[in-house]
């Protein structure tokens, strides 16, 4: 699929069955995203109060990469902050892309969209893990201004046997 074709929207309570779908094709596809294939237990109601929570708070944001021409999802980016005065400035930040999206721009179209919401919402810092392995993420990231800022030693344990996590984040706010 052509890059002109995807489009990059904001999650809807209808993109449920949707979201669902795309959760089992990442799940199968990659290793770089927590769950096993069949391991998660989000049902459809679930996944709809959700993208519903979602879409009227000031502190969680889903964006989606769907075509035109069909209900099909391909990615994700989400990112969810607290409520807390001390910590409302920092912006947690996930994104998953099945392989058929991939090497297209499409996740730095996505994380920069999720961005300039953020700067509306005055989110100060953006921050997420990354496997140390996923190079093709690092790179994106590293891209987007992202910088390591430490590493966590077997967070995640694969079938080729524990993998270290970096933390990385991002300053967005305007000091000037």
């Amino acid at each position: 699929m052509d890059k002109e074709k995807y489009i990059i929207r904001r999650a809807v309570k209808s993109d449920a069955k949707a979201f669902l779908a795309l959760w089992e094709v990442l799940d199968r596809e990659t290793e770089f995203l927590l769950y096993e294939p069949g391991e998660r237990k989000v049902t459809l109601k679930m996944q709809r109060e959700q993208l519903s929570r979602a879409q009227g708070s000031e502190n969680s944001h889903i964006l989606v990469l769907s075509d035109s021409t069909s209900d099909t999802l391909y990615g994700f980016t989400a990112g969810r902050r607290s409520s807390n005065a001390r910590d409302k400035h920092t912006l947690d930040v996930v994104i998953g892309m099945c392989r058929q999206a991939t090497g297209k721009g499409l996740g730095f179209e996505m994380l920069s969209t999720l961005e300039r919401w953020a700067k509306i919402q005055e989110v100060a810092r953006m921050q997420l893990s990354v496997l140390v392995t996923n190079t093709n993420a690092l790179k994106l990231y590293k891209k987007l201004g992202y910088v390591i800022e430490g590493e966590r030693r077997g967070t995640v344990k694969l079938s080729s046997g524990y993998v270290n996590e970096y933390v990385m984040g991002k300053w967005i706010a305007d000091e000037s």
